[in-house]
């Protein structure tokens, strides 16, 4: 990310700020390591709500597998999502996130 040829503005800014947080995950299948991945990006966003400073990026890297082609690199990373979604709607979260606040 500090390389000048990296081109995400904000994530240089959150790295330089101090505001990153990074994961290094086995496999970019979902499959292996969602479940490591879940309470991280929870802790992350549990963090963000009780400082809810401007620029915060959590990022994942992934030891990817030799074999992987340009077609599983781009499906893994949107198989991933969904199935963090998937334990989002299992564990009921989306459902409390989007429940409207009673005070």
């Amino acid at each position: 990310m500090r390389d000048a040829g990296f081109l995400c503005v904000g994530a240089k800014s959150a790295l330089s700020k101090g505001q990153m947080r990074a994961l290094v995950a086995r496999d970019i299948t979902p499959a292996w390591d969602v479940m490591h991945i879940y309470p991280a990006l929870m802790a992350f966003a549990a963090r963000y709500r009780r400082q809810p400073d401007l620029i915060q990026s959590f990022a994942v890297l992934f030891k990817v597998p030799g074999d992987l082609n340009e077609e599983g690199f781009e499906r893994h990373p949107w198989d991933g999502e969904q199935s963090l979604a998937d334990k989002d709607a299992w564990l009921g979260r989306l459902r409390a996130m989007n429940r409207p606040s009673i005070e």
